[in-house]
């Protein structure tokens, strides 16, 4: 365990697991898919370079020997060899997004054959499965529907079997998500508390071939035991699983090593976000058995009006007039529903090895769900009070197609703006891309009066490789997004031109690089009398405070807090909480010159759009925001102009 020469381990950032990162935070740098570096979320879907110019159960049937004078009993079937129902898989895997008649029939008839699944090598088995998940979402007809939900619940129970008849095998399902697979996974405290005590016995601490989990746990462990305790910590005939047995006692057997540790960070009562910050610095992985209700294979919406896709996939349409097409069908969920929702996302997200911030704090009074067209719902998330953003809101989502999870993200609004990102789950790809991320362009425009889209870079290549690879820059285009650098917004078009003379051209990397260095916008207002005052980069905003309290206070953030607070105490004759719309006040308290000379209406509605903050919905503080002009000229008055407005 602990060596006496070890230095306390300084806490540092949670070491994401080799593809599989974990994210956690509300900072843009924490979002991303599989595979990537931490950072925003990324739309991983490979783009054909023509469109994007850059890089019950049926019998097999047999045909019958010609009668002749001598006639030979009939023989059975002859089963498929393992080889052939390999290729068999990779054919449904070709034919899934294939909506022509013979493309239809194959498929139809090659999943009628009820393919055996332990004659399938892991592999192919995942193969078969994820092609499944796609086709369930894009069925074609009923019977189609019938027969891959029939096909799901059959290797949910073969797996599930599989795997308890020889946990040896365990590994060749390792980190899939079927039922019963274990998958290594790191989480933030309240998540692992949450799937700790949703799943009991399901999740424990990962421990190495030495039984430790590294040392920064072992040097924590002086914190939660009792100085007589501490001289056995030095014992190094005893590992750091042994010594959690022993600490435990004779604790409930449903009181896992995990469970422990979470019992014990949480009695040292200390901020939430600092045990967040705490448990972070452990750099723990977990090994979680995935239960048939949290299962990939098996994890659903709630029951909507399935859409068969009778002609081919939609790939163009006039996707500026669907953004602004009106969403009716959207609504907040009652308590329980909106609880049964959370659960959901969670497990979606956390059987995948992710994590977002609204989701592990969602507020269960501010969950909507949207449905939407060609099968599309889509549950937008709100945050818990103490959890949110001192000045933007972030609300995450998950979108889920005929029922079946297929994307996730979220969008940061300020004002009118709406910094947004999406990653389309692997097993989803290959679909109608295009289309889902304009139905949530759309969603988000109508939820919070969008008027302007932005994306950040490193969804289109800054320090993605696989962003440049694949030219997601002119996917974005192909929505209206433009560089908000003047210049770069001339090299994209003098890019796009050579395109348009040439269809084999190739935008070489160093150019997509360039390009890459600066965010994307998309403006939805197209009389320039409607657009409002320039909005202020948030980034700008958190300078100028901190510029602010340097100045006046001497970097005294307590000081300051409390002048703030007194001030707008005295103009507007209101107490407020240490909430986090108290995190608002010294910005508007402090830093807008004229405050005192506003009316006492200005004050009052201002008063309101600070607590709104941290009220029962934080979509009525986006609300009040957007309507308070002298706010909004006040945020821009403080960082002076805005690049790219």
């Amino acid at each position: 365990m602990i060596k006496k020469t070890n230095i306390p381990a300084v806490p540092s950032p949670r070491t994401p697991i080799p593809s599989q990162p974990i994210l956690r935070s509300t900072s843009r740098l924490s979002i991303s898919p599989a595979s990537d570096p931490p950072a925003t979320f990324h739309l991983h879907e490979p783009l054909n370079h023509g469109e994007y110019p850059t890089s019950k159960s049926l019998a097999m049937k047999y045909s019958s020997p010609p009668l002749t004078r001598l006639i030979l009993p009939a023989m059975p079937p002859k089963p498929h060899a393992p080889d052939s129902l390999s290729k068999l898989v990779a054919e449904l895997a070709r034919h899934r997004n294939s909506f022509e008649p013979r493309s239809r029939k194959r498929r139809q008839s090659i999943l009628c054959t009820k393919i055996p699944l332990k004659s399938l090598s892991p592999r192919s088995l995942l193969q078969y499965h994820d092609t499944l998940l796609f086709i369930d979402a894009h069925p074609s007809d009923q019977s189609t529907r019938k027969l891959t939900g029939s096909e799901l619940i059959r290797i949910a129970e073969y797996v599930s079997e599989r795997l308890k008849q020889s946990p040896e095998k365990a590994h060749a399902f390792r980190d899939s998500a079927l039922p019963s697979s274990t998958v290594e996974v790191a989480f933030g405290l309240s998540l692992s508390e949450w799937i700790n005590t949703s799943f009991p016995n399901a999740i424990e601490i990962h421990w190495d071939e030495n039984e430790s989990a590294g040392p920064a746990l072992d040097n924590f462990l002086a914190l939660i035991t009792s100085p007589v305790q501490h001289d056995g910590l030095y014992d190094q005939s005893v590992s750091t699983k042994e010594y959690f047995d022993l600490a435990r006692g004779n604790a409930s057997p449903d009181q896992s090593a995990l469970a422990f540790l979470i019992n014990r960070t949480r009695n040292l009562k200390l901020p939430d976000q600092v045990a967040e910050y705490l448990f972070d610095s452990f750099d723990l992985r977990f090994d979680w058995t995935i239960e048939q209700t949290a299962s990939r294979t098996l994890l659903r919406f709630p029951v909507r009006k399935t859409f068969y896709h009778k002609t081919e996939l939609l790939k163009s349409f006039n996707i500026q007039n669907h953004i602004r097409k009106p969403v009716e069908n959207i609504r907040r969920l009652p308590k329980r529903a909106a609880e049964n929702m959370i659960r959901i996302a969670r497990c979606a997200l956390a059987t995948r090895a992710r994590e977002t911030d609204p989701v592990t704090f969602a507020n269960p009074d501010e969950i909507y769900l949207a449905k939407l067209d060609r099968g599309i719902d889509v549950a937008v998330f709100g945050m818990r009070s103490d959890r949110r953003l001192p000045i933007e809101s972030f609300f995450g989502y998950l979108l889920a197609k005929n029922g079946i999870p297929a994307a996730y993200g979220g969008g940061w609004v300020f004002l009118h703006r709406c910094e947004i990102g999406i990653n389309i789950f692997p097993e989803m790809r290959g679909g109608e891309s295009t289309y889902i991320f304009a139905q949530l362009l759309r969603l988000y425009r109508h939820m919070f009066d969008v008027r302007r889209f932005t994306v950040d870079p490193f969804q289109f290549g800054a320090d993605n490789e696989e962003g440049l690879n694949t030219g997601a820059f002119w996917f974005y285009r192909r929505f209206g997004f433009r560089p908000i650098d003047s210049e770069l917004r001339q090299s994209a078009e003098h890019e796009w031109q050579k395109i348009k003379a040439d269809r084999t051209y190739r935008t070489p990397l160093r150019t997509l690089r360039k390009l890459a260095t600066a965010k994307l916008a998309l403006d939805l207002v197209d009389d320039p009398a409607q657009k409002t005052t320039p909005i202020p980069e948030i980034t700008q905003i958190g300078l100028a405070v901190t510029r602010h309290i340097g100045e006046r206070f001497r970097g005294n953030q307590s000081k300051a807090a409390h002048s703030a607070l007194r001030k707008l105490r005295n103009l507007t004759n209101t107490t407020f909480n240490e909430t986090p719309s108290a995190n608002l006040t010294p910005l508007a308290a402090m830093m807008i010159p004229d405050l005192e000379t506003w009316s006492q209406k200005d004050l009052r509605t201002l008063t309101t759009l600070l607590r709104a903050k941290s009220g029962k919905r934080e979509a009525d503080y986006v609300k009040r925001t957007q309507s308070h002009p002298r706010w909004k000229n006040a945020l821009s008055y403080l960082t002076g102009p805005t690049i790219g407005e």
